[in-house]
């Protein structure tokens, strides 16, 4: 865990702290800045990260790139897109 520092009211061991790191305060409270905005935006992500593969009816596939998952609902199985086309996962063809 990070160190955490009151900037209003820096103890002079976290001045210390910060100085054995070549650090200023204010290079600590934008390190902090950026450190809640890179959370913020993995948070963001997450909240919007669908971890279901595609699914929907043959008719619906898009292109068959190599080691792309489909789950098809006409056939009802996982298909795998090869490059050229799909195939079951036990590597049977589907047209």
């Amino acid at each position: 865990m990070a160190r955490q520092i009151d900037v209003e009211n820096p103890s002079a061991d976290d001045l210390l702290w910060l100085q054995d790191r070549n650090m200023t305060l204010e290079q600590y409270i934008r390190n902090q800045q950026m450190a809640e905005a890179l959370e913020d935006s993995v948070m963001a992500n997450e909240a919007s990260h669908d971890p279901r593969c595609a699914f929907g009816p043959s008719s619906d596939r898009s292109t068959p790139i190599a080691g792309r998952l489909y789950f098809d609902t006409d056939l009802n199985k996982l298909i795998i897109g090869t490059g050229d086309g799909w195939v079951l996962t036990d590597g049977t063809e589907v047209d």
